[in-house]
């Protein structure tokens, strides 16, 4: 059976599959890296308990596979009702590469925050957790007294250290209150909202000031609004950040900051226009890269008019023109083309 064979076994997946997963295994198809990783999505993707067996015999033997395909992360969720069980002990396998840490500790702590896994459950792994958590904070304080870095190792051990916060607020306090206190005072605005939220988990005074610098943060305006009404600290955040504009200025700011397109949040964003049609609002923006003068236009939106929380457009684009080409109702007329144009290129005939 080819992987091709095997990964249209995804779109039907049946209990009967774990035998023929288990065979192709055996009969040498796992032994090339990418068959192995197509078959551990697709025991994920059957989503039993003799299909979570199975995964989990494959890993003890054989290990976690390194650079492992995103679509096993986006399958385990189905193996959730056995996470207290394996999703521990699968984190500690996927330790020997930092990105599958970071992809299967996302899992885990999802499945922790929602019930499937008990506190007790997370405690098999609370040492290693401690041991990474003080190590990485020690690792970004370092990074941050030296120059300024956006490379790929640096932003590795920003995602890192953020969820090895967020992990924290889920540990015994007085473990993790040194590192978390330490943290929420750096610079970066994303690692230190971790900080913060798992402070406020663990019950824990966060100053007003530090809530007002982060929800004033594009990137970190959401999560922490998100999180703060999760925990009942909804009232605290601040009013001013918790606007339709704040929010829809979160929303193109993130999109952005997508490795695809700018690659970081603008150095500067300002709203030109709104546009209203029936209940609904399209925002038109113009930003600027963190180098050069020139300032470029984006659109957002379209989000409903009476929105109350966070939002997120399904037209939220830049064709990254100019501004001074055109003036804010051409950009959007220009955006919503191209978008229309590309969504009729992938209709079927």
């Amino acid at each position: 059976m080819t992987e091709t064979q095997i990964q249209k076994l995804w779109d039907k997946p049946e209990p009967a599959h774990v035998a023929l997963a288990l065979a192709e295994y055996e009969a040498g198809s796992a032994s090339v890296r990418l068959a192995f990783l197509v078959l551990l999505a697709l025991l994920a993707t059957i989503g039993t308990a003799k299909s979570a067996r199975a995964f989990n015999d494959l890993v003890v033997a054989h290990g976690w596979p390194r650079r492992t395909y995103q679509r096993l992360y986006w399958e385990l969720p189905r193996l959730a009702t056995w996470a207290d069980k394996y999703f521990p002990e699968w984190l500690l396998a996927a330790g020997n590469s930092t990105g599958d840490f970071i992809d299967m500790g996302n899992v885990l702590l999802t499945a922790v925050a929602e019930g499937q896994v008990s506190r007790k459950g997370l405690a098999r792994v609370s040492g290693n957790l401690l041991g990474a958590l003080e190590a990485n904070v020690e690792d970004f304080e370092k990074q941050e007294r030296g120059k300024p870095r956006t490379d790929d190792g640096f932003l590795q051990l920003r995602a890192l250290t953020a969820l090895l916060l967020d992990f924290a607020g889920w540990l015994p306090a007085k473990d993790v209150l040194p590192c978390l206190e330490r943290a929420m005072t750096f610079s970066d605005d994303w690692v230190a909202a971790f900080a913060a939220i798992s402070l406020m988990r663990l019950k824990q005074k966060v100053l007003p000031a530090i809530v007002a610098r982060l929800a004033a943060n594009p990137e970190t305006r959401v999560p922490l609004y998100e999180q703060m009404h999760a925990l009942g600290f909804g009232k605290r955040f601040p009013k001013a950040h918790a606007t339709l504009d704040a929010f829809a200025a979160a929303d193109v700011s993130q999109w952005l900051a997508h490795p695809s397109e700018l690659g970081a949040l603008p150095a500067a964003l300002e709203k030109r226009a709104t546009f209203t049609r029936g209940a609904n609002v399209l925002y038109v923006w113009r930003f600027k890269k963190a180098k050069g003068p020139t300032w470029y236009a984006a659109v957002s939106g379209p989000y409903p008019a009476d929105a109350k929380g966070p939002v997120s457009g399904t037209q939220t684009f830049s064709k990254f023109e100019p501004w001074a080409k055109r003036n804010a109702a051409g950009h959007a007329e220009s955006v919503l083309g191209t978008l229309a144009e590309w969504a009729a290129a992938r209709s079927p005939v």
